[in-house]
């Protein structure tokens, strides 16, 4: 592990892009790879993280960073955790221990089930090899083209662009809302609270954006 909680800073022209890696990693091979941790329900198949943005994002920040740029990241690691309760495998009417393969189970606790039920082991092997011991934390590498990364660097400059062109700005309930930096400012204008009194002591005015000249840049 080279570093965790790397923070990234990134001065593209007319912004200054701020976030956190969870860290970054050598392998045995030499290779230096963004590792990236998310606990899901589901696992994601391996063309949802290629075409993520966040792998995209992450390499076009690393090139830009002028700490990760000399590391020659190759790739971001996707540490999936599985969020399933593991439980002890179920005990059939027989006494004997189920053998269905979609119970959420691991080797250990197979294995700790068969002596607590005093069971000869012999009769469960065959069925434990079968048991993926990574069932529910797998890793993914992810190495996005430069293509991506290009088109990455569009996106990201036309939503900059859209940000600071003064848009008409509403609340849209939605999961998002959990880490929205304007949450409380938010929350005290729809309660019909005085906002206007936690603003400047919350929040930074932003300053004035140059359109024109980022239109151009665009168009470069």
């Amino acid at each position: 592990v080279i570093d965790v909680e790397y923070e990234l800073a990134v001065d593209y022209t007319y912004w200054l892009f701020i976030g956190f890696i969870d860290a970054i990693v050598q392998m045995p091979d030499g290779t230096c790879w963004i590792l990236e941790h998310k606990t899901l329900t589901r696992e994601p198949d391996f063309y949802e993280l290629f075409f993520s943005l966040q792998a995209s994002g992450y390499m076009w920040a690393a090139q830009r960073d002028p700490v990760l740029s000399q590391l020659d990241i190759k790739g971001v690691i996707f540490n999936l955790l599985l969020k399933t309760e593991v439980k002890p495998p179920k005990v059939l009417k027989s006494r004997k221990l189920s053998k269905d393969k979609r119970q959420a189970t691991s080797i250990e606790m197979y294995r700790q089930a068969i002596a607590d039920n005093g069971l000869n082991p012999a009769d469960y092997e065959q069925f434990i090899l079968g048991i993926d011991p990574n069932r529910y934390n797998k890793r993914k590498k992810i190495v996005p083209t430069p293509a991506m990364i290009d088109w990455f660097d569009d996106t990201i400059r036309t939503v900059g662009m859209e940000m600071c062109s003064n848009p008409v700005i509403y609340p849209a309930q939605a999961r998002d809302c959990t880490w929205c930096d304007f949450k409380l400012l938010c929350t005290w204008v729809r309660n019909g609270l005085d906002w206007r009194s936690i603003v400047s002591a919350k929040f930074v005015e932003r300053g004035s954006i140059d359109i024109k000249a980022m239109e151009e840049l665009s168009d470069a």
